[in-house]
């Protein structure tokens, strides 16, 4: 007998897949390397990374110690940092993809993030080496054309000087800047270090980036 043959329809990735995948070269050729670290932490280490949000916390005896969903990616990058340092390893570059969590007027609020951490002995080189990756990865998801960055008039409880990566309604989509000596001393990290973290989802939807012509000088 003849067996019945199992037809297979091969569909191009979905355009969020290769985003992501775009983001990422983009991270790595930059010489970032990818995380994956745990959503929970102390009360104590998760509050000064809310930025006007109120903390999940679960009520469970396993998470005691950690009860606190993080609002931000960047705490699990800097305890990472730690890892780093106490393993001897200089010249670190981390990033992340990853679920945040917050309260807001009683409602519960998720969104994807994206974080990014650099070794910033020199904190002037390394915010423009932040800033350059940043504008690369904006332009490979076809999102440099809609996102600017413009100088912070307030920055997040974690540094003291910021710039902020806002759309055309002037909606602030991320924030980068130098962690200052509180957030450093909170983990014990002996290098500065450059922080960004931006909203994913405004990244990536107009992939993919369509060509514009301009006119030549």
């Amino acid at each position: 007998p003849v067996e019945p043959m199992m037809r297979l329809i091969v569909r191009r990735p979905q355009n969020s897949v290769l985003a992501r995948n775009a983001l990422t070269d983009v991270l790595v050729a930059h010489g970032y390397h990818q995380t994956v670290t745990f959503s929970f932490l102390p009360p104590a280490v998760a509050k000064p990374f809310t930025d006007g949000w109120d903390l999940v916390q679960v009520d469970e005896d396993k998470k005691r110690a950690e009860p606190a969903l993080r609002p931000s990616i960047l705490p699990s990058l800097l305890q990472t940092r730690k890892s780093n340092q106490d393993a001897g390893n200089r010249d670190v570059k981390l990033f992340e993809i990853a679920q945040a969590f917050g309260m807001k007027g009683g409602q519960y609020v998720e969104h994807r993030r994206l974080a990014l951490l650099a070794d910033a002995e020199n904190p002037e080189q390394a915010m423009r080496s932040m800033r350059g990756t940043l504008e690369e990865a904006l332009d490979a998801v076809g999102a440099g054309k809609r996102l600017r960055i413009r100088l912070a008039d307030a920055p997040p409880a974690w540094t003291n000087t910021a710039a902020k990566i806002v759309d055309e309604d002037k909606r602030v989509i991320g924030v980068y800047g130098p962690a200052n000596d509180a957030a450093l001393r909170m983990f014990d990290l002996q290098t500065p270090v450059v922080l960004a973290e931006l909203l994913y989802q405004p990244l990536i939807e107009q992939y993919p980036p369509q060509p514009q012509p301009e006119a030549l000088p």
